[in-house]
């Protein structure tokens, strides 16, 4: 600005004369300079907007991605339905407490639906129990709390199989209450161990299982998994 002041002082006279060439030359400059600016900012502004697009674009792209667990919920959905029977030798399987002032024995099984539908109206079932105990209940077996529904994403459901109180040289396995004089015979003495079926049925299909029992000197119960028979 400078320059050009010094300039147009130097130049005044020759200016003076001529003053209308003067003027338009210089609103012709004025003009290119302010249109050379525009463009130059709207270019910048033209920039800056496709970069707003884009990352906005990747953000609506990013928020509709499903995550890493629904996919995986989403692919595990379209498995075909499938029971898992699980146990351990220890808690929350295979648990000792102190009830009433005696000490009860209970082994648990766990039910886990590691397909993808839903398995509804599960009913857990003991059956071809060897040595038999011949029991007037038949040879099947309904366990207690069955009847129950499992999602793909559900936990693990526990079940229990059998408990044994500390003061009974006997155990039973966890059947529902029947009230009558014939339930004291689904009692199986210690020292005898036992193989038995566990059936899980459900209206979409149904899994078995071949387990052990037996009891040790403490009157504490054991449960083992031996194989699956299908």
């Amino acid at each position: 600005m400078k320059d050009f002041l010094e300039y147009l002082q130097q130049q005044w006279p020759l200016v003076s004369e001529h003053p209308f060439p003067f003027l338009i030359t210089f609103a012709l400059a004025v003009a290119l300079a302010y249109g050379a600016s525009k463009w130059r900012h709207e270019s910048i502004i033209q920039v800056l907007r496709e970069r707003l697009d884009a990352k906005e674009q990747q953000l609506t792209e990013y928020r509709n991605r499903p995550s890493a667990s629904e996919a995986d919920q989403s692919s595990q959905a379209a498995h075909p339905p499938k029971i898992e029977i699980h146990t351990e030798q220890a808690a929350p399987y295979q648990v000792t407490e102190v009830q009433a002032a005696q000490k009860l024995s209970t082994v648990k099984i766990g039910i886990k639906n590691s397909g993808g539908k839903a398995l509804s109206n599960c009913k857990v079932y003991i059956e071809k129990i060897s040595p038999p105990t011949n029991s007037l209940g038949g040879d099947v077996l309904l366990l207690d709390g069955t009847g129950f529904h499992l999602r793909h994403d559900d936990p693990e459901k526990l079940v229990e199989v059998a408990a044994h109180w500390g003061n009974w040289d006997q155990f039973r396995f966890s059947t529902p209450a029947s009230g009558t004089f014939y339930e004291s015979l689904q009692y199986m003495e210690d020292g005898t161990k036992r193989t038995f079926v566990i059936r899980v049925s459900a209206r979409e299909c149904e899994r078995s299982a071949l387990f052990s029992i037996r009891t040790d000197d403490s009157k504490r119960l054991h449960l083992e998994f031996v194989n699956y028979t299908n």
